[in-house]
């Protein structure tokens, strides 16, 4: 009984967020992104209907080294994905932060004085308010299901668009 309760109350939140969306991720990320920001697409009426459940994910840019993916909470969420991300963001509202995976292509300097590529993964919660937080768990990094997901989806995209593992000299 107490579960369907927390359910309903949690679709009631996440409807009513939706309804007063216009540029969600403007509002989400305080002006720092924004659904024109370069690698954030915005599904049309079709592809909406192909969502089969989850959530939305939103992909940036950060820097010149780095992306991140933030899973946004939808009406399509599944209650597992939900108790995932609130045991990282302690938001029951779901409405003022979000999980994200962020990949960062670093070069550095091997003994012999030769450059080679080295990523970063990580975790971090885009706050509203706040902003940007890195979360310094390889636990949550490693285990939590919805960061799962999203490493499985985009990590290889993201070191490709990064420029993969080859270290090119710096001009």
């Amino acid at each position: 009984m107490l579960k369907k309760l927390v359910n309903c109350l949690i679709l009631g939140s996440l409807f009513t967020s939706s309804a007063f969306a216009g540029d969600f991720l403007a509002k989400v990320s305080n002006g720092a992104l924004s659904d024109n920001s370069q690698g954030v697409k915005a599904l049309n009426l079709d592809e909406m209907k192909q969502v089969k459940g989850g959530y939305q994910v939103l992909t940036s840019k950060l820097g010149n080294s780095e992306y991140i993916a933030l899973a946004i909470p939808d009406n399509t969420t599944t209650y597992k994905q939900l108790v995932a991300i609130y045991t990282v963001t302690g938001n029951n509202t779901f409405s003022n932060t979000f999980l994200g995976y962020t990949v960062k292509r670093n070069i550095a300097i091997s003994s012999s004085g030769k450059p080679y590529v080295l990523f970063n993964y990580g975790v971090a919660l885009l706050d509203r308010q706040t902003g940007l937080h890195r979360v310094n768990s390889s636990e949550i990094l490693n285990n939590n299901q919805v960061i799962k997901e999203l490493t499985m989806k985009y990590k290889t995209q993201f070191e490709s668009n990064l420029g993969g593992w080859t270290a090119r000299a710096r001009r």
